[in-house]
């Protein structure tokens, strides 16, 4: 079911969810820069890039390249 929201509408849910909890919270995300669709859902959620990282994979058993981001 990929292409049809169902990622960005369960994490603007989470996000609200944590907003009512914490207004006043940073909200850090990161996805491998293969990964444009999770990138896509950032963007809609108005999570800014900060920076490039790299983190283990394990599916892949190798370190890969991420983009991280912040929702302020």
């Amino acid at each position: 079911y990929w292409g049809y929201g169902f990622a960005t509408e369960a994490a603007k849910g989470l996000i609200e969810f944590i907003k009512l909890k914490n207004n006043s919270v940073k909200i850090n995300a990161e996805h491998s820069i293969e990964n444009k669709a999770s990138e896509n859902v950032l963007k809609k959620l108005g999570f800014e890039f900060i920076r490039y990282s790299k983190m283990y994979s394990i599916s892949k058993k190798e370190e890969v390249i991420t983009k991280k981001y912040i929702l302020k």
